[in-house]
């Protein structure tokens, strides 16, 4: 049986269509970490307990030392399931409400780490954002953020770009995280602030966010063989079929 160009493109566009068949991975499973970007401030401290990572800041108003502080705390998940696109709890954010003089940083970075444990064929991968903190002055009448306690002002924690600039390729496609918001349960509504009150309080807010697909890659390196190998292969049939 003598081998034409269309029998040609019609067993390659079936292996094409089994090959793009068998590559897309829909869902995984996640473990999450999360550390905080360095400010170089004398009144500014890190400290690990447990799973959480703490930044903390300022001057105790009463008492010393880093528990003192006010700041943040970001514990991880571990072994979730889940599917791209889905709304993932990423973990739990703290923060510090102790009354404090001396330096507030209006905002500080937090790279929070994904571990696809072997389930996604991608290295672990982190994802770098801005939180705002908005600590109020507690005289301040009104108060700008409700609820409120006698203490003083409740200060809000939020983010401004809620896309990191890191992203991966899963096959043909190229990922990223998006944060989504905060909510004071696991299973609730993520909105873009986290309200603390005031006074010596540690309030916490779970972090939802979601791995959303931004655009197509660039093939990767076995497709453009295929590809190449394909052209080679048509380059051939033409010629014997010039010298039939």
């Amino acid at each position: 049986m003598r081998l034409t160009i269309e029998t040609f493109w019609q067993v390659a566009s079936a292996t094409a269509l089994v090959i793009i068949a068998a590559s897309p991975v829909q869902a995984f499973t996640f473990s999450t970490s999360g550390s905080w970007e360095a400010i170089a401030n004398p009144e500014v401290a890190y400290q690990s307990v447990g799973s959480e990572n703490q930044i903390r800041w300022g001057r105790g108003a009463f008492t010393s030392g880093i528990e003192s502080q006010s700041g943040l705390g970001f514990a991880g998940e571990s072994s979730l399931a889940a599917s791209f696109g889905d709304v993932l709890n990423l973990g739990t954010l703290r923060h510090f409400n102790n009354p404090i003089y001396g330096f507030v940083p209006t905002s500080v970075g937090l790279t929070l780490n994904l571990d696809f444990g072997g389930s996604l064929p991608v290295p672990a991968q982190a994802f770098l954002f801005d939180l705002a903190i908005d600590e109020t002055n507690n005289a301040l009448n009104p108060c700008p953020y409700s609820p409120n306690n006698a203490l003083g002002c409740s200060d809000k924690i939020s983010f401004a770009t809620p896309i990191s600039n890191n992203s991966f390729t899963v096959y043909d496609k190229i990922y990223t995280l998006e944060l989504l918001g905060f909510s004071p349960t696991p299973t609730g509504t993520p909105v873009n602030g986290f309200i603390s009150e005031e006074g010596g309080m540690t309030n916490q807010a779970f972090l939802f966010g979601r791995v959303v697909e931004t655009s197509v890659a660039v093939p990767e390196p076995t497709a453009i063989a295929g590809v190449m190998l394909a052209g080679a292969g048509l380059r051939y049939l033409r010629r014997r079929q010039r010298s039939a």
